[in-house]
């Protein structure tokens, strides 16, 4: 299995339904976001989602191989570090609740 590189990522995003699943996940961690009414959410998503797409698409297009070459590494290093922040959290609380649900099982 190879994972996603920059340029992948790149490209997902500029899709279109990649930029509205990252700004949705990220606006959704957002406390004044959630705080808004329904139309201004809806409002600030559609445009948030087009300037990532349209952002993502330019520099596909225009910032030459090499530099997304020599770019790649570091991608692959922050890559990494989220999923073993935000996945590897929720896999840990997962873990740690069955520990201590079998040692609270097993105290009574």
């Amino acid at each position: 299995m190879e994972l996603m590189n920059l340029q992948g990522f790149l490209t997902w995003l500029a899709g279109g339904a990649g930029a509205s699943v990252a700004v949705t996940w990220l606006y959704a961690r957002w406390p004044w976001f959630v705080a808004q009414s329904e139309n201004l959410r809806k409002l600030l998503l559609a445009v948030s989602c087009a300037v990532v797409a349209l952002a993502s698409y330019q520099i596909v297009l225009y910032v030459p191989q090499e530099t997304m070459t020599m770019l790649s590494p570091y991608f692959a290093i922050l890559a990494a570090a989220f999923c073993n922040f935000f996945l590897g959290d929720k896999t840990l609380s997962v873990f740690r609740a069955r520990i201590l649900a079998k040692k609270k099982a097993g105290k009574k």
